[in-house]
């Protein structure tokens, strides 16, 4: 290969690492920023979770959103600076169901949602952890 195509190969190579690099930066700055909170929901049924999911979902600020039914709680991970806590369970009400910020006796080594029982985490599909 000619020192001309090899330079340019390199140039080429060491763009696209530092693009690689700082996209993951800022990966980890997006996640860092963000809280998970978990909502122990009342009265849900299964085929209510998934509008649940939907509307907690909408909500800006809201990444993403697990609610299972089986085991009565939402997972909300959020921006802190553009939601607040309250304003989650004010929407869960607002579909008609009692929620209350989840007792964290076990938490997800992973995303650290929280739960009041032992069991795999609804996001993660991990073991819980004794808090």
């Amino acid at each position: 290969m000619n020192k001309m195509i090899r330079g340019f190969l390199f140039s080429a190579l060491a763009t696209v690492s530092a693009v690689s690099i700082a996209t993951a930066a800022i990966d980890s700055v997006a996640v860092a920023a963000s809280q998970v909170i978990t909502l122990q929901i009342q009265g849900l049924a299964q085929e209510e979770a998934m509008d649940l999911e939907h509307g907690l979902g909408a909500v800006p600020g809201v990444s993403l959103v697990k609610v299972s039914s089986d085991l009565g709680v939402a997972v909300v991970v959020y921006d802190p600076v553009q939601v607040k806590p309250d304003l989650l369970s004010q929407k869960v009400q607002e579909a008609g169901h009692l929620a209350s910020f989840a007792k964290a006796n076990y938490k997800c080594p992973k995303c650290t949602a929280a739960y009041e029982k032992a069991g795999d985490c609804i996001v993660c599909h991990i073991p819980t952890e004794k808090v």
